[in-house]
């Protein structure tokens, strides 16, 4: 039987990021996406996309308690330019447009 070799996935390079749209403490990610989800102006890809970063934080962590990641902070951006110039953007809008 072969042996499977665990995944590695490599995080793209970046050049610059955008402004700061949240930063906050993991401890409360809870109350922040709650807070999210309901904001109006989000639409409903954004809402799922809150709705999906616990789990996928959870994921990340390898399932350890929030507690354990004691002050780790969070940051996301509006924007990000990578390496080979592609830009990924977080809202939904742009030049305002969806």
């Amino acid at each position: 039987m072969q042996k499977l070799s665990p995944l590695k996935l490599k995080t793209p390079n970046f050049i610059n990021f955008s402004s700061k749209l949240f930063d906050f403490d993991v401890s409360d990610a809870d109350k922040i996406i709650a807070q999210q989800i309901n904001n109006l102006n989000y639409n409903e890809i954004m809402k799922r996309g809150f709705k999906e970063f616990l789990s996928c934080l959870d994921n990340y962590t390898n399932g350890q308690a929030i507690e354990s990641l004691e002050k780790t902070r969070i940051k996301i951006f509006g924007s990000v330019v990578l390496k080979n110039g592609a830009i990924l953007r977080t809202i939904n809008r742009f030049h305002n447009h969806p």
